[in-house]
This record gives C-alpha cells, sequence and structure tokens, in this order.
C-alpha cells in the first residue's frame, strides 16, 4: 500500500511539471545585436513611436523592450555622416518653423508631438528647442522693466517651477530667468579668479566631484569672496581641468570641427568625443566661435547657445 501511494506522487510531480507552459522568448533576456540594434533604428524612423509595430520586426522582441532599447542607444562616434542618428544633428529651419506652427495649432504636448510631426525627435528635444530658440516671444539682451516686475512677481506669488514662472514671463525662456533672479538677489565676485581661489576650488572639487553648488559654497568660505556655481563651473572646466590640453589648435581639429559642428550643432560634448585629444565643451564653443567670425563655419545656426 506504501509503495503504491508513493508511486502515484511521484507520477503526479510528473504530470504536474511537464503541464508548466514553457517560457516565452519574448521573456527571455538577451543581448542586442548589432543588427538588430541597426533594423531597430530604421523602423523607429519608419513607423515613429508606434513600438507594437516596430516589435513585429523582431521575433523575440516586446514593444516595452524595443522602447527601452532605443532609449538606450546613443549615437555612434564616427566620422561617417550616415551612422549618426537624425536627432542628434542641428536643427534646421524648416524644422523650427514646422515647431512653431504645431505648437500654435495643438498647444505645448510635447509627447503628441513628437510622435505625431517629429518620428526622429524625443519629446524632450522639442520642449528645449522651444524654450530656446522656437518660441517666437522669446527675447535676448537686456532686461526690460516690465519683464523684471513680471518675474518677481512670479516668483514672490507662488512656488512654481522655473518652466512655470518662464510662462508668466512670457518673453524669455526658465534658463534667462533664473540667470536674472540669480544675478539680482546674489552679490557675486566678478573677475578673475585668484591663484588662492583656483585651490579652493581644486581642494573641494576632491571631496565634492561635480557638486557645484556645494563647492561654490566652500570656495566662499575659504577665500571670503562670493562665487556662484557656475562662475566655478566655468573656471574649472575652462581653466583647471587637468585632461584639458591648452596648446595651439591644429588644421586637423579644426577640420573635425567643421564637420561636427554641421552635423551636431550646438551638442559640444559629443564633438569633444570626435577629437583627438581632450579639449572641453568650452574651449570647443570658443574655437568654433573664432571659426564662425574667420568665416571657416557658416552661422547656420543661430547663436551658440551656453
Amino acid at each position: 500500500m506504501f509503495h503504491f501511494i508513493k508511486q502515484s506522487l511521484t507520477q503526479f510531480r510528473f504530470f504536474n511539471v511537464s503541464a508548466r507552459p514553457k517560457v516565452p522568448k519574448s521573456s527571455v533576456r538577451k543581448s542586442w545585436s548589432n543588427e538588430e540594434d541597426h533594423i531597430l533604428r530604421e523602423a523607429r524612423a519608419k513607423y515613429g513611436g508606434n513600438w507594437p509595430v516596430i516589435a513585429l520586426s523582431f521575433p523575440d522582441r516586446t514593444p516595452s523592450a524595443c522602447a527601452s532599447r532605443f532609449g538606450r542607444l546613443t549615437p555612434s562616434i564616427t566620422h561617417d555622416p550616415n551612422l549618426i542618428r537624425k536627432r542628434s544633428l542641428a536643427w534646421t529651419e524648416d524644422e523650427t518653423n514646422l515647431l512653431r506652427e504645431k505648437v500654435a495649432e495643438y498647444g505645448c504636448h510635447w509627447t503628441f508631438l513628437a510622435g505625431s510631426y517629429f518620428p526622429n525627435r524625443a519629446s524632450t528635444q522639442l520642449s528645449s528647442h522651444w524654450a530656446g530658440m522656437g518660441n517666437p516671444r522669446r527675447k535676448s539682451g537686456a532686461w526690460l522693466p516690465e519683464e523684471e516686475k513680471r518675474l518677481l512677481d512670479a516668483i514672490h506669488n507662488a512656488k512654481l517651477s522655473w518652466q512655470a514662472v518662464a510662462q508668466r514671463v512670457e518673453t524669455r525662456d526658465k534658463w534667462q530667468c533664473w540667470y536674472k533672479y540669480s544675478s539680482m538677489t546674489q552679490s557675486k565676485k566678478k573677475g578673475s579668479f585668484t591663484s588662492e581661489e583656483d585651490k579652493a576650488i581644486l581642494d573641494a572639487f576632491q571631496r565634492h566631484p561635480r557638486a557645484w553648488g556645494t563647492i561654490a559654497s566652500e570656495v566662499s568660505e575659504v577665500t571670503g569672496d562670493k562665487r556662484v556655481a557656475w562662475q566655478c563651473r566655468e573656471h574649472y572646466e575652462r581653466n583647471l581641468d587637468p585632461r584639458v590640453m591648452k596648446d595651439s589648435w591644429t588644421t586637423q581639429e579644426d577640420n573635425i570641427l567643421v564637420e561636427a559642428y554641421n552635423l551636431y550643432g550646438h551638442k559640444f560634448s559629443a564633438i569633444s568625443k570626435l577629437l583627438p585629444k581632450y579639449r572641453g565643451r568650452l574651449r570647443i564653443k570658443q574655437r568654433i566661435n573664432v571659426l564662425k567670425r574667420r568665416g571657416v563655419i557658416n552661422s547656420h545656426n543661430s547663436e551658440v547657445e551656453s
């Protein structure tokens, strides 16, 4: 009797295990191949953000896996313009005009606009470009008294994000509003950095890498002179970063800058990866402005942004 019960339990376990469904291929994690990445880029350019349709090109990939992989893809570091993703290229005048037209028609619904009219642009790219260059109401130069009043009213009357503050100011983007308010409320030291300040920045950078707000506070405490975060950051990246090469620019580097600027526009961090030496984004920006003044680079874009 005991032998019969033992045999029955063994058979039950066998049938129970056999009845379990096989794990679908789509749930098995495996690395993406270069060929799959290439197919994914082409499908994304063709179908936009329609991930269920894009996933049909991959028998063992789900729509969410395709979307996640595309978000992790970065531009190829190469001199071949055919292999660089279009969403890394500088904005054209036609794209900017189309953005203005659709924002006027539908409002600032960036996800909808990116999926419907800009298949090769992310929603964050649309919002960033609109804030920097696309908004026809955006002004540059000196602030008018009524602009300053709208800025202070927006900040003091409610706890708003800088994007919301910029919408109330109407004629400035969020970065202009932040910088203007900082300059109005903070008394900071101007002019060249001293050797004492250089040492304080380097010491603070070792303790708090790239935490520029903390670094600026420590520099002010050590030297007694008020410096703000962006001053410390730009001074470090331009003059103190040990990786930055400060020798004369070569003809080869200038040629790379010309080609890369036509492809990447103001993406100075991406351009820096193409150079044989590390120059840093600020020195690259400065050199591009020099080449523009010499007529080597055509100013097809608006002024170089920070």
